[in-house]
């Protein structure tokens, strides 16, 4: 905000000089000049000074920092916010994605709608929480929303479809689907997905990755969870001799039962 009135003080500088001298009227055009162009310098001046804040605080989040990397958003956002217009928004839209990563979506939602304008990555995870707390209809009004402000990001179209699929709307999901591919044509992923789907065949959101699991983090801890359960089962921490078919003596189930087995043969 602060931002806006130097370059409207600036403006109205060169406004008063200029009207003065050629007349009020000519002088609308160089002033206008003016508030454009300092606007714009001191737009990018902001970012230059926030965006290594912005970068170290993404390095404490990989870092498993979240508390440091929190409150260092939180410094951005009092530091510059009263100066340049949705800089503030912008870090609670930051703040919200940690709170939605960790799946804390009730703090997660207020802070995401803070920096939603524009902005297609809350918007989608704001339709996701909506979906998950079974406001069906405020989800797909947000995904529209998102495909509005997402450019050609494919990752608003790929939740869209497989949420409306899931509701039992093939109709609505292959709609999405077409939606995002005359933005991105080529967009392999949504084609994909769109045959499984008019195919009605078993949509596997593992096989979209990272890009699934920002938005549906609870998913990754399950496949985690379950990837360790078979991890060890494999490594015979939770294998355990099992009565076999009709009685008998279990077999050994893993390689230091067997050897124990040998031994006592021998």
């Amino acid at each position: 905000m602060y931002n806006l009135l130097v370059a409207l003080a600036l403006s109205l500088v060169v406004f008063a000089l200029v009207g003065f001298t050629l007349g009020w009227i000519p002088a609308l055009i160089p002033a206008l000049a003016v508030f454009g162009t300092a606007t714009y310098l001191l737009t990018q001046r902001m970012s230059a000074l926030i965006e290594p804040e912005v970068r170290a605080a993404v390095d404490l989040l990989q870092n498993q920092k979240v508390e440091e990397s929190k409150a260092l958003l939180r410094a951005v956002k009092q530091k510059y916010g009263p100066w340049q217009l949705f800089i503030s928004g912008q870090m609670d839209a930051q703040l919200g994605m940690i709170a939605y990563i960790q799946t804390k979506f009730d703090e997660a939602y207020p802070l995401l709608e803070a920096g939603s304008w524009q902005n297609q990555l809350a918007l989608t995870c704001m339709g996701a929480i909506k979906w998950r707390n079974g406001k069906k209809d405020d989800a797909y009004k947000l995904f529209e929303k998102a495909s509005d402000a997402s450019g050609k990001e494919t990752s608003t179209y790929m939740v869209w479809a497989v949420l409306a699929e899931r509701d039992g709307k093939q109709r609505d999901a292959l709609a999405a689907l077409d939606r995002g591919l005359k933005i991105v044509p080529n967009a392999k992923v949504l084609k994909d997905l769109r045959d499984t789907i008019a195919n009605r065949r078993k949509v596997d959101t593992s096989e979209f990755g990272e890009v699934w699991f920002q938005f549906f983090p609870e998913d990754y801890l399950r496949l985690h969870q379950q990837n360790m359960v078979m991890t060890g089962r494999k490594d015979g921490q939770f294998a355990h001799a099992q009565p076999q078919p009709g009685g008998g003596t279990p077999k050994p189930t893993n390689r230091a039962q067997r050897r124990a087995a040998e031994k006592r043969k021998g």
